[in-house]
């Protein structure tokens, strides 16, 4: 089961989110990123130098860059001083199960350096160009820039940290980092011993991209003008040339860089764009309630208790008929939708989904593994004890590509575990072409069983609405 910080350490809820800090799960990543644009912003006063602390890096590798001659000396200084890795212990980013930091391919930081280059070569010295670049440059995006400028600020944060758990109440251990002494609690998933749980203020903190155009097409309406007509020409010229290659934001951003009135006009409308942190306490896009939910979900329908040596498949049927009967019949529906009646995504369902279920698991000692990757892509779940194995997928019907791929998908999960059983939660939401792609699903497997038996749905109505009791 996940568990949050203020949950694993007892700390007063309300105290804590007082203080402004972001209380992240421990034992994954939360998907937000530090954003460069807001930490500037921030009230926290032990980041009141950290912005600054920022350009002030950003410059002396663009001095070094500048003075470059292929890979020279000069270049050489400057990927020493682009090294960098995730801050372990931070919990940001799109880790399911990892606690330690993640470090960047030598190859992805010269490829997000030679664009910089490119760009002082056209005559563009600001220390800005780093944060397009990392947004922009293949294999990179918004979670390794927010990884950067965690590593250059590090001990802002760690002083940030060691302030909240102290207004808090936490009896901390003296943990000597980087020459300096800080008051920090142990990270109880660490294996080292050492590593500290690190707060962050939740006034620097942006989501992760969830649009085609990434976080800055997402951020500035000019910005997304300015992508979308360089992928429209690209587009063109590979139709000319016959050429069938997925146009990604890496030929986008080689196409801005080779043309300078274009990277000019990116970098002024970057620099305009006017960040506003994302509002955690409404959280619209479900990145951190389905943690709440989910408790409250097990909390209040709770599972009948089942005989201590049920089979494992048999358990797993009864966890999704009990989900079935408290979202259809009695008002969990409404988990699933956010303040405004916009139904959440796949993600949060199966993050809401899960950690309710790990806390039925629990009853019975039966393990429920995080997303399990078996070499052909992840399934959400996995029930488990002993040898016996349930792959378990959750599917919403505002999902378009429904009917084409999750039988096939969840089969090649199946195969990959022994031959697994398998079974799909397909919940039908209210959402646009949702009612067209159940009729799709329903005609192309119009009976619950399938794949020889060896795989099964259950169809569940997640249409907001009263409980029966409400309803009586």
């Amino acid at each position: 089961m996940s568990i949050s910080t203020t949950d694993y350490f007892h700390l007063d809820k309300q105290l804590f989110a007082n203080e402004g800090a972001f209380d992240p799960i421990l034992d994954r990543d939360t998907q937000l990123f530090i954003n460069p644009s807001l930490v500037k912003k921030s009230r926290a006063p032990e980041l009141k130098d950290s912005y600054n602390r920022v350009l002030s890096h950003f410059s002396k590798l663009i001095t070094l860059l500048a003075e470059s001659q292929g890979e020279d000396e000069n270049w050489t200084a400057a990927m020493e001083g682009f090294k960098f890795a995730e801050v372990a212990g931070l919990g940001l980013g799109y880790s399911k199960n990892r606690t330690s930091g993640a470090i960047v391919s030598d190859s992805l930081k010269a490829g997000a350096l030679s664009s910089v280059r490119r760009m002082v070569q056209a005559g563009i010295r600001d220390p800005e160009c780093f944060e397009v670049s990392m947004f922009l440059s293949a294999g990179l995006g918004p979670d390794r820039l927010g990884d950067m400028i965690a590593s250059i600020i590090k001990t802002d944060l760690y002083q940030y940290s060691s302030r909240i758990f102290h207004n808090c109440g936490i009896d901390s251990t003296t943990l000597r980092i980087r020459w300096k002494d800080f008051r920090l609690p142990v990270h109880p998933y660490a294996k080292d011993g050492r590593t500290p749980v690190i707060l962050i203020p939740r006034d620097i903190l942006s989501p992760l991209e969830s649009t085609r155009m990434g976080y800055l097409g997402e951020a500035s309406k000019d910005i997304a003008k300015i992508l979308k007509s360089v992928a429209k020409r690209l587009y063109a010229a590979n139709k000319k040339a016959r050429i069938k290659t997925r146009i990604g934001k890496a030929q986008i951003f080689d196409s801005i860089l080779s043309h300078p009135p274009e990277l000019q006009a990116l970098l002024k409308q970057y620099v305009r764009i006017d960040s506003s942190p994302y509002n955690l306490t409404v959280d619209s896009r479900g990145i951190t309630r389905w943690y709440e939910n989910g408790k409250a979900l097990a909390e209040e329908f709770p599972l009948p208790q089942p005989r201590p040596a049920i089979p494992v498949l048999d358990f797993a049927l009864l966890v999704c008929d009990h989900f079935k009967r408290a979202i259809e019949d009695r008002g969990a529906a409404r988990f699933l939708y956010n303040d405004d009646h916009i139904v959440m995504n796949e993600k949060y369902a199966h993050n809401l989904l899960r950690q309710s279920a790990s806390l039925y698991c629990e009853l019975l000692d039966v393990n429920l593994g995080h997303e399990s990757d078996h070499g052909v892509g992840s399934s959400d779940f996995v029930f488990s004890r002993g040898k016996g194995k349930v792959i378990v997928e959750i599917k919403l019907t505002k999902d378009n590509a429904l009917a084409r791929h999750f039988a096939n998908q969840v089969d090649v999960y199946c195969r990959a575990e022994g031959h697994a059983p398998g079974i799909v939660l397909v919940i039908d939401v209210a959402a646009p072409n949702a009612e067209r792609n159940l009729e799709l699903l329903l005609k192309r497997y119009p009976t619950r069983i399938i794949h020889n038996g060896r795989i099964q749905y259950f169809l569940i109505d997640g249409h907001p609405r009263k409980s029966a009791s409400q309803r009586s």
